[in-house]
């Protein structure tokens, strides 16, 4: 009876447990992979469930900025998750007096993304930035260091 008992107080409290976040990134994602990954964990330590959307509204040289307000039909995008249960990144906002740069090509370039006007720091001097102009036809973001 002991048994039992002992066995449906372990039955409740994983119930009781909220849905459980994910702390690293699942084994075997490309690199790709792991910086969509760490960037919704950002998103999930961030805002919590509520909607996401990605908006624009300087044009390809500015930043696009994560954040719970829909603009306009324009200039927001809304974000759909791939990993619902990622939670804390390895990435950290960072408000900088010297913000990083775009990096600017003859067919597109590449321009550091923010979250509530904070910009994702991947470490090492690097910043998550999102390519635009010729490439992949998915979004494709990498982090890479400032242009000079």
């Amino acid at each position: 009876m002991r048994a039992i008992a002992a066995g449906l107080a372990t039955i409740v409290v994983i119930l009781a447990v909220p849905g459980s976040a994910v702390a690293s990134p699942p084994r075997g994602l490309t690199e790709s992979g792991r910086l969509l990954w760490n960037l919704e964990a950002l998103l999930h330590d961030t805002f919590g469930s509520k909607p996401i959307y990605v908006n624009y509204s300087g044009g390809p040289n500015h930043p696009g900025n994560f954040s719970t307000h829909f603009l306009d039909d324009a200039r927001s995008r809304y974000f759909v998750y791939t990993f619902a249960a990622a939670r804390h990144s390895a990435f950290r906002l960072i408000r900088s007096g010297a913000p990083p740069k775009p990096v600017i090509g003859v067919a597109g370039g590449e321009t550091p993304l923010t979250v509530l006007g904070a910009y994702i720091s991947c470490g090492s001097g690097r910043w998550l930035s999102e390519h635009w102009g010729n490439g992949p036809e998915k979004w494709q973001i990498d982090c890479l260091r400032s242009a000079p």
